[in-house]
């Protein structure tokens, strides 16, 4: 059976050894605020502690060593971290500049092929879409032959862990706009060929109206020429038979 006094020598030491724990968890960023714990606490439990003290004081100096070794292999892996990082931060800076370059020309191929529902693609405008369209097409054939050359790059750069969150969501996001642009492209082919069938059907119908009015005209001549023909023949007529006739007779 533990003595009164005893257990309350435990209990203080065991408040003190919670705040060791926590600072040999510490890092760059918050060692010196638990280091300062740990040393408040000694000092409100010292009194407390009795014959625990000299064993605590141990464990206390201890526990800083571990700390502060910890800390430095910390320090040291952010350090070579930066200077890894450093490249593969530019590579991806570069990625999201052409990520934001195709972004703009898809607005312009959506604009060009009337894709976003305000009207349709007409005839005379599939010209003008086509070759958009195809530069757009282009574009993103670059943009993923540059993007795949960086991203080998920083692969054999060996990506440092604080940068993959941020390199993660950049390669969705290229990977998203690339198929969003393919399908883009797939949609404005569609527009400008069922605006080209429709301006050829246009031409068609305008071409059967062309044809249509000249049968009319045509229609027109025909009685006019039959009559022509008719009065050329009575005027020929008796010269065919081989009777002359008199000058009185052959005049209308």
């Amino acid at each position: 059976m533990a003595f009164p006094g005893t257990i309350a020598e435990l209990k203080a030491a065991n408040t003190v050894r919670r705040a060791i724990q926590k600072v040999r968890m510490a890092t760059p960023d918050n060692f010196e605020q638990l280091e300062a714990a740990v040393f408040d606490c000694m000092e409100q439990q010292i009194a407390a502690m009795g014959a625990q003290h000299e064993k605590v004081q141990e464990e206390i100096e201890r526990g800083l060593d571990f700390a502060r070794q910890r800390v430095a292999q910390l320090e040291e892996k952010r350090q070579q971290d930066a200077e890894s990082a450093v490249r593969p931060s530019e590579l991806m800076e570069e990625m999201r500049v052409l990520l934001e370059v195709l972004e703009g020309k898809l607005v312009e191929l959506r604009e060009a092929t009337c894709l976003d529902g305000g009207s349709v693609l007409q005839g005379d405008q599939a010209e003008a879409a086509r070759k958009v369209t195809e530069h757009v097409s282009a574009e993103i054939k670059a943009f993923s032959q540059q993007c795949m050359t960086h991203v080998k790059e920083i692969q054999a750069a060996k990506l440092p862990d604080s940068l993959r969150p941020a390199y993660t969501a950049l390669a969705n996001s290229i990977l998203e706009v690339k198929r969003r642009g393919e399908m883009n492209v797939a949609q404005a082919r569609m527009a400008i060929k069922k605006a080209t069938e429709g301006q050829r059907r246009e031409m068609l119908e305008e071409k059967k109206k062309e044809l249509g009015r000249k049968v009319e005209e045509a229609k027109q001549i025909v009685p006019a020429a039959e009559q022509y023909v008719i009065s050329a023949e009575m005027v020929v007529e008796p010269f065919i038979r081989g009777k002359r006739k008199e000058e009185a007779e052959l005049t209308p």
